[in-house]
C-alpha cells in the first residue's frame, strides 16, 4: 500500500500505519535548516498538529479528497510548513520578548544569523517558502524549462546558446507559456510574492549559474 493510501486509511479507519507516514513526512519538513530551532520539540509539536490540525479537520480532508487522493500529499506538506511556519513566528515573538538572540541556521556567516530579522534585514518566512518553492517548481518544470527559466533570469539574453534553432517568435511564444505555467503553479500551491520572487534569485544562483 501507498504512502497516500495509508494517510487515506488512517483518515477514514484510523489505521496508525498512516500516521506513521505522516510522522515521517512532518520530522522530514521539521529537519529543514531553517526550521532547526523548532528540532527539540518536534516531538509535542507533531502531536499537537494533529490533533489541532487534522483530527479536527478530518471530515473535511475526507471529504475533499473522497474523489481523488492525490493531491493528499501535498495537501499534508503545505498544512505541515504553514503549521511549523506559525510556530516559528511564535518562537521568534517569544526570543524577543524575553530579550534572547535566537539563531536559525547557525552553520551560516554571523550576518545571517536572526538579527538581521529583528533589523528588518531579513524575513525567514519568505526563505523558508522559497526552498518549499524550489522543491515543487524542481519537480514540475521539465529541463528545457528550466532553460529557459534561466534565460529570461540571465542579465544577458541566453536565447543563442539554450535554443539558436528557435526563430524569435518562437522564442518567445515558449516564454509566454513557460510565464503562465509559472503563474498556475503559484497560484495553486497560494505561494506568495515574496517567496516566489526569493526562489527565483535562488534558482539563478543553485541552477543558472551552474548551467553558464
Amino acid at each position: 500500500m501507498t504512502g497516500v493510501k495509508l494517510i487515506w486509511d488512517f483518515l477514514k479507519n484510523n489505521n496508525t500505519a498512516g500516521l506513521d507516514v505522516i510522522h515521517n513526512i512532518f520530522l522530514k519538513i521539521i529537519s529543514k535548516q531553517m526550521f532547526s530551532a523548532l528540532k527539540d520539540q518536534e516531538e509535542e509539536l507533531f502531536n499537537e498538529f494533529i490533533s489541532t490540525k487534522i483530527l479536527t479537520s478530518k471530515e473535511m480532508i475526507i471529504k475533499k479528497f473522497s474523489e481523488n487522493q492525490s493531491g493528499l500529499y501535498n495537501y499534508l506538506y503545505v498544512a505541515i510548513e504553514n503549521f511549523l511556519k506559525t510556530e516559528l513566528e511564535k518562537y521568534i515573538y517569544m526570543s524577543e520578548s524575553l530579550g534572547n538572540p535566537v539563531y536559525i541556521n547557525q552553520e551560516e556567516e554571523e550576518e545571517s544569523y536572526l538579527e538581521k530579522y529583528y533589523n528588518k534585514e531579513y524575513d525567514f518566512l519568505s526563505e523558508i517558502e522559497s526552498g518549499r518553492i524550489f522543491e515543487v517548481m524542481n519537480e514540475q518544470l521539465k529541463e528545457e524549462e528550466k532553460k529557459l527559466l534561466c534565460s529570461i533570469l540571465s542579465d544577458n539574453n541566453l536565447k543563442d546558446k539554450y535554443f539558436p534553432d528557435l526563430k524569435e517568435d518562437a522564442y518567445y511564444k515558449r516564454v509566454e507559456r513557460l510565464k503562465k505555467k509559472l503563474k498556475e503553479i503559484v497560484e495553486e500551491y497560494e505561494f506568495s510574492k515574496e517567496g516566489t520572487n526569493l526562489f527565483f534569485d535562488i534558482f539563478y544562483n543553485e541552477v543558472c549559474k551552474k548551467l553558464n
